[in-house]
């Protein structure tokens, strides 16, 4: 009994640490987007930035991009232990997270004409002013 379960355990690393590696790149990705580049040049003309790791934007600071990279970075592998280890269970709760949408409010901000052009900091002013009615 003890060699099946633990047959089943090894199996299920492999989706679940796979599934780990796919969320990694898959942020990765997102933040090296053209669509976050032009986010995020538009946002420091009005000193703030757009925070993936709270969903939001807040104001902008070497001290806040550092803290937001540590942060993720510390999330990210988080999940990765916690659901690696837990075999076909993390893996299952893992996919969950994964497949989840984001927020509306992301999906409006990185639809807006901020993720597509340059803008000046008055038509910035303007986003935010919109975007702060859906908080």
């Amino acid at each position: 009994m003890l060699p099946e379960l633990l047959v089943g355990y090894a199996v299920g690393l492999v989706p679940a640490s796979s599934l780990c590696l796919a969320h990694h790149l898959r942020n990765r990705k997102r933040e090296n987007s053209l669509p976050t580049t032009l986010l995020q040049n538009n946002l420091r003309k009005v000193n703030l930035f757009w925070s993936q790791y709270e969903g939001q934007i807040i104001p902008f600071s070497i001290e806040s991009l550092q803290i937001e990279a540590e942060r993720q970075k510390k999330a990210m592998l988080t999940i990765a232990i916690i659901f690696s280890v837990s075999s076909w269970p993390g893996f299952f709760f893992h996919l969950i997270v994964f497949a989840s949408p984001p927020s509306r409010f992301e999906k409006t901000v990185f639809s807006s004409d901020l993720c597509k052009s340059e803008h000046s900091p008055a038509n910035i002013n303007l986003f935010l002013a919109e975007f702060k009615q859906l908080t």
